[in-house]
């Protein structure tokens, strides 16, 4: 069957071998080349249905990947490190006097040496460590899965999808956080040897665990992996999805432009290479080690101060696989919605815009099965439906001396004390988790936090970097952008916030207000850039008590909050395609509306007085009328979309008004 795909495909490393061969032949190679690999592979994934064959290894599992055989990698730049030297190509008496290549492998004997003959190049790539999409909902893993599917070559035999048992494959969590694939909670159980096994549901050798268990002895498991918002598990994917894990990916060529927090699809071939995870494995009262090499010797050095260092940022490959990046490019979590992570293509631009226009016909009946869906948490209040499908909708399109412009958060005020959803077999979820969850089957990654006096002192929320082992630990507002950020205020209580806790309560102001997120380098700080719209749900009648949003709505129900009723299949595809398209439309005004708009900001400003509070107010108004008409299936602006927005203002400023009366 493999006979009808490209060669590189189902070859790659050998297309790889081939054209180094044909490049050099028998002279010396004049440094570090392509030698036409981006070509012929970037040639060969534009043929129709080729991509949709090439796995996804968190889709079907990194033991389902066979060595030397051609996957994706759809991920997060979580950290950088710095570049590396490798040997790049050698030349002894095994390879009959030409020069063989390592590029895209992670080749050791070379290294070791097979000879006193040996000719070898040194060559530098860059590292970046990668984790799954924060967040990342379980439908577009599904999605991808079923691209996966039609792989026409054989798996590893090793493959482990047996469903694991509870207590094993996650971290402890109530089962109101189990019902939402998506929660994010932050555990202290600290790392054992079975928890590690299960995590990634593949046989590890013995050696690497001990290895693993030594080098992050008291840390919690979610510091081994450094993934944002820990691995948590969805229940409904156990046994048909396993888990995610991330990769140390090595990039080639010098035109990587990757920055921290980017989304970004590989293509490329995976590494678990056991000889790499081999470690000191004792020392001595003099501080020397003994190591292993691959004949059993056992040879003495001295200890290093660096060899902790090294043990965080290489661990096992059989918990942190090697990924060798061919080919990649940079993305966004709505662009796999329609594109499900696939190279872009021309025909596939076409595609999405044939969609797109297919979708917009349909504006009407699927932006009411939108609010419908998203009121159902929140009581049937379809106002407060609205603003949060414009939270959905919104992003930065641009930042103005520092000011993000196009973003828009927004707090559901007055959320009952005792919020628990009406369904009696929802397991007791909150508003807030039943909202997320709701979010999460429309959205491609939501990010759920609970804010308490706990979680805000135990633990920094923004990356930290750590200088003893040289790595930027996470924290769980690294978020890629796109991500809906759901902040729980419901279980928030009086007490003191530690000097930890208000550092994140600070951050959090930052974070949904100016769109940033100041990283702590110890020495200095630095200030990223973010894209993430905000949703808090509180219980407090008139403000969010962490931070200001661009609006708040006090909840008006109807009916008593429930979850989400199932949507019908097709119905739900057009959902999550039009929020996806959406998002990433451009919008424009006719000249006619612009003077309409115009007109109308100038006459409030009149009404209400000049000044900076009331200029905020104008620039919200203007905002939401371009999410209004994006989430009605238009990208031109006009005086309709304006006057549902000051209609949808007028509901929510008699609703606080009410509320401050009560207070």
């Amino acid at each position: 069957m493999s006979q009808n795909y490209p060669s590189c495909v189902v070859d790659p490393l050998g297309t790889v071998a081939a054209l180094f061969d044909a490049a050099t032949g028998t002279s010396e190679p004049d440094g570090d080349g392509d030698w036409g690999v981006s070509a012929v592979f970037e040639e060969a994934l534009a043929v129709p249905g080729v991509l949709e064959t090439i796995p996804e290894i968190n889709n079907i599992g990194v033991d389902a990947v066979r060595q030397g055989t051609l996957v994706r990698f759809r991920c997060m730049v979580q950290d950088m490190y710095n570049p590396e030297f490798y040997v790049g190509a050698y030349k002894d008496e095994t390879t009959l006097g030409r020069w063989k290549t390592t590029k895209y492998t992670e080749e050791v004997e070379p290294v070791l040496g097979r000879g006193s003959s040996r000719e070898q190049k040194i060559w530098e790539r860059r590292i970046l460590y990668c984790v799954p999409i924060p967040g990342e909902s379980v439908w577009l893993r599904r999605l991808d899965s079923k691209r996966d599917s039609v792989y026409p070559w054989k798996t590893c035999a090793t493959s482990i999808c047996a469903k694991r048992p509870r207590g094993e494959n996650v971290v402890p969590c109530d089962e109101a956080e189990q019902k939402l694939g998506t929660c994010a909670h932050f555990a202290t159980t600290l790392i054992s040897e079975s928890k590690l096994k299960s995590l990634h549901t593949r046989s590890i050798d013995t050696a690497d665990v001990e290895q693993a268990k030594r080098s992050t002895d008291g840390e919690t498991l979610k510091a081994v992996l450094n993934l944002p918002l820990g691995n948590v598990s969805d229940v409904n994917s156990i046994g048909q999805l396993p888990a995610s894990t991330p990769c140390i990916v090595k990039m080639y060529g010098g035109d990587c432009k990757l920055k921290l927090n980017d989304v970004v699809e590989l293509v490329g071939v995976l590494s678990i290479v056991p000889g790499l995870s081999s470690e000191p494995e004792r020392a001595d009262a003099e501080g020397a080690f003994t190591t292993k090499s691959s004949n059993n010797a056992v040879t003495f050095q001295p200890m290093m101060d660096f060899m902790e260092e090294e043990r965080a940022r290489n661990p096992p490959t059989s918990l942190v696989p090697r990924f060798h990046a061919i080919i990649f490019r940079s993305t966004s979590t709505h662009e796999f919605v329609s594109r499900a992570g696939l190279y872009p293509i021309a025909a596939c631009e076409a595609l999405c815009l044939m969609r797109k226009s297919e979708l917009f016909a349909r504006r009407a009946k699927v932006r009411a099965a939108l609010i419908d869906h998203l009121s159902a948490p929140l009581g049937n209040d379809a106002t407060a439906a609205e603003y949060v499908l414009y939270a959905l909708l919104s992003r930065v399109h641009v930042r103005t001396d520092a000011i993000p412009i196009g973003k828009f958060s927004v707090t559901l005020l007055g959320v009952p004390v005792d919020n628990e959803p009406g369904n009696s077999g929802d397991g007791g979820m909150t508003v807030a988790r039943a909202l997320a969850a709701a979010i999460a089957d429309i959205a491609p990654a939501v990010a759920y936090l609970q804010l308490t006096l706990g979680s805000l002192n135990s633990r920094q929320w923004v990356p930290k970097k750590d200088y003893g082992t040289d790595r930027l630990r996470s924290g769980p507002l690294q978020l890629a952008s796109g991500t809906c950020l759901i902040l729980d205020e419901t279980r928030l209580s009086t007490g003191k916030l530690g000097d930890i806790g208000v550092r994140n309560v600070n951050a959090l102001k930052e974070f949904i207000e100016m769109q940033e997120v100041e990283y702590d380098f110890e020495y200095h700080q630095m200030k990223l850039p973010v894209d993430v719209p905000t949703i808090v749900v509180s219980t407090v009648p008139t403000k969010s008590v962490v931070a200001e949003t661009d609006s708040k709505v006090p909840l008006q129900m109807s009916v008593k909050p429930r979850v989400s009723p199932i949507v019908a299949p097709e119905l739900l595809k057009e959902m999550r395609e039009f929020v996806a398209a959406a998002r990433l439309s451009n919008h424009t005004i006719s000249r006619e509306s612009s003077e309409y708009i115009e007109r109308e900001m100038v006459a409030a400003q009149q009404r209400e007085g000049n000044d900076k509070a009331k200029e905020k107010d104008l620039h919200r108004w203007l905002t939401m009328t371009r999410l209004t008409a994006l989430s009605m299936g238009e990208t031109d602006m006009n005086a309709e979309h304006w006057k549902k927005v000051l209609e949808c203002e007028r509901a929510v400023s008699k609703r606080t008004c009410r509320a401050c009366d009560d207070c």
